[in-house]
């Protein structure tokens, strides 16, 4: 959810290795995809990483450095959401679209995203790296609420849906496939902040 979209949340190789982060102005989903076959379905083989790689990276975007109001706009965002590892990989596995290879090459990389909100702003923490990106509020609902953020290179407007949970909520759809969604929890321990970039907020 760049970071939580383009640019402030989380990337992994679905796939196999990573591409390297491309330079600002150049977005990840410029990248030539390579074809793999996934039952009956032909699917990128990069695709899902380089949406991944969007949210995480935030080639777009940069910190935010002035003051900024740390209550966020929906008390359910309140506090700092880690990536739950185990609950996406057995709602992934459910789905029965993903061969053991796939999920154990996932498995990798999630669990390790932290995120947290701002008034205006979505920070996360990817492996040590901070990063920011502007969010709205676009529609608020008992379950959910869906947020809209730009996707570089040319700030694209996207919209994810948080489905909440007792203890976190769903991501699901922006750029990332359809069926697609990630699980994240509330956590009391928030990583600590790349040096001379702002702590997300407890």
């Amino acid at each position: 959810m760049q970071s939580p979209a383009g640019g402030w949340l989380h990337g992994g190789p679905l796939w196999g290795k990573m591409p390297p982060r491309p330079p600002c102005g150049k977005c990840a989903t410029d990248l030539p995809p390579e074809k793999d076959m996934v039952g009956d379905r032909i699917m990128s083989r990069n695709f899902i990483a380089l949406c991944l790689l969007v949210l995480a990276t935030g080639c777009a975007t940069s910190p935010e450095r002035r003051a900024e109001d740390p209550v966020p706009p929906d008390p359910r965002l309140a506090g700092t959401f880690q990536s739950d590892k185990e609950t996406t990989l057995e709602y992934l596995r459910s789905t029965g679209a993903y061969s053991a290879e796939k999920l154990e090459e996932l498995g990798a990389r999630f669990g390790k995203l932290h995120v947290a909100y701002t008034r205006n702003y979505i920070r996360s923490v990817f492996e040590g790296q901070t990063n920011q990106g502007p969010f709205k509020i676009v529609e608020v609902a008992p379950q959910h609420v869906l947020i809209e953020t730009t996707v570089p290179p040319r700030n694209t407007p996207v919209r994810y849906r948080l489905t909440f949970t007792a203890d976190g909520y769903w991501l699901s759809g922006g750029v990332l496939p359809e069926g697609f969604k990630e699980k994240f929890t509330r956590t009391a321990n928030p990583p600590a902040a790349t040096p001379g970039q702002p702590a997300p907020p407890r």
